[in-house]
């Protein structure tokens, strides 16, 4: 195939196009439903730490952005810190666990479902990210023909969306070291979900053709100190 085969409307690109539309169809479900469960005051939940799940389901069902699968990795990955001793006080536990109240093995069954559920979307992300075109993508073999810009590039909206989120992740955090309970337990879940959201969108974009990649990296590290600031706050909470 050459160079000049590969256009907008070449019919692989267009059926992966078609493609995408549905697998982001499929992650904003799951999303949705851990959002659902997570709020769920019939299994001890609430509704800050679901906000995040919220969040992703809304984003990936209004936009076609490869960006959003490298998000959706990324919470099914955070959302195993549900596992450390001490964290469900936190965020209100693993709806998941709640719901199916499983042993030691079931539980550990539980986590590797979670594991391949980021690994699943990871991977698709690093497919469909070709669908942004190859034209600022780097590290690419020259002698490959260079992929048309078939999902409109926003990484740039992205990558920006990532540095903010990191900071204010931050600040969320650094609010909930200094206040008391019951007034803390907010501030922490506020900065997980802001942080979470930010390592996401930052991943997403710094693995992406992007003209920003370095407020993108930055927003990844920000909102992980954030991230671990938060659920430092949190090893404080009265249980």
């Amino acid at each position: 195939m050459s160079a000049t085969d590969l256009t907008p409307e070449h019919p692989n690109l267009r059926q992966a196009a078609t493609r995408l539309r549905r697998t982001m169809w499929v992650w904003s479900a799951l999303a949705a439903g851990m959002g659902v469960l997570t709020a769920s005051q019939g299994m001890g939940g609430s509704l800050l730490p679901a906000l995040g799940w919220f969040a992703a389901a809304v984003l990936m069902a209004l936009f076609v952005q490869p960006v959003l699968l490298g998000l959706a990795a990324v919470q099914w990955a955070l959302s195993l810190v549900t596992w450390i001793p001490g964290v469900a006080l936190v965020v209100g536990g693993d709806a998941l666990t709640t719901l199916l109240n499983p042993g030691a093995l079931e539980s550990f069954g539980l986590a590797l479902v979670r594991v391949l559920l980021a690994v699943t979307a990871w991977n698709q992300f690093l497919f469909y990210r070709m669908l942004y075109g190859t034209g600022r993508a780097a590290g690419l073999d020259p002698s490959l023909p260079p992929i048309p810009e078939i999902v409109p590039n926003r990484t740039d909206t992205w990558a920006l969306a990532a540095r903010t989120l990191g900071f204010l992740a931050l600040a969320a955090a650094l609010l909930a070291l200094a206040l008391a309970a019951p007034a803390r337990l907010p501030a922490i879940q506020v900065g997980l979900v802001l942080a979470s959201l930010g390592i996401g969108l930052g991943m997403g974009t710094a693995f992406s053709p992007t003209g920003r990649r370095g407020a993108a990296l930055l927003g990844v590290g920000v909102a992980f100190a954030a991230f671990v600031l938060a659920l430092a706050a949190g090893a404080t909470q009265p249980g």
